[in-house]
């Protein structure tokens, strides 16, 4: 057609679709690192203060894997104002139910520094937190074994 016909071919913008380009581009790149970047596991609120009341100092706290393997013949639960389950011998409570739902290790620093675990109990109407310790003084063979069973590697 030569260039002073009077019949005009109208072109879509290419501007649009360079924008729909760049935004789907964006979104392909950007969602993976808002994930990545932006989700991060933060501890649920009664574990740091739970820890501050036992004296620990700086303690290693690692999400467990395989809260399902928790031992709890191996542990006992740590005295405390619990609200629903019993720690000892409190008959108006109900038994803690095990295995937990969530389960942190929490570690102190040094070859004979204490180990505890944060565990969720819940059962069908009520949930809680609860620290657990060996029942015994543990070795280190016993100390890796217990972490390694309920899924706390670094």
């Amino acid at each position: 057609m030569p260039a002073d016909s009077p019949i005009k071919i109208h072109r879509p913008s290419s501007r649009l679709g360079r924008f729909w380009l760049l935004v789907v581009i964006l979104a392909l790149v950007g969602a993976p690192l808002f994930f990545l970047i932006g989700w991060n596991r933060r501890l649920p609120a009664p574990i740091p203060e739970m820890i501050d009341q036992t004296g620990l100092d700086r303690p290693l706290i690692l999400h467990a894997n395989q809260p399902a393997a928790f031992p709890a013949g191996e542990l006992v639960m740590i005295d405390r104002d619990l609200t629903y389950f019993a720690a000892g011998a409190a008959p108006s409570r109900r038994p803690p139910p095990y295995p937990p739902l969530e389960l942190y290790c929490v570690i102190e620093p040094g070859e004979n520094g204490r180990l505890l675990f944060a565990a969720l109990l819940s059962d069908l109407y009520n949930a809680e937190w609860v620290l657990h310790k060996p029942a015994h003084l543990l070795t280190p063979n016993e100390r890796s074994r217990l972490l390694a069973q309920v899924g706390c590697v670094k």
